[in-house]
């Protein structure tokens, strides 16, 4: 069964320049963007650092 979670933004949706559409890992119980509460963010409010791919598989390794 797929879990879609809850979507009350409006569709299709443009991301602003500067921002991100953030989705949590467990889509049908994460408040993400994809919720009017909280919806795109400011890049400059992200503060993670991706280094490492390990999905999909075959394209497991460091990134640059």
């Amino acid at each position: 069964q797929k879990a879609l979670g809850g979507c009350d933004i409006e569709l299709p949706c443009q991301v602003p320049e500067g921002e991100s559409f953030v989705l949590g890992d467990h889509r049908n119980v994460s408040i993400d963007s994809r919720s009017s509460a909280i919806g795109c963010i400011r890049d400059s409010e992200i503060i993670g650092k991706v280094f490492l791919r390990i999905w999909p598989v075959k394209e497991i390794g460091p990134l640059k």
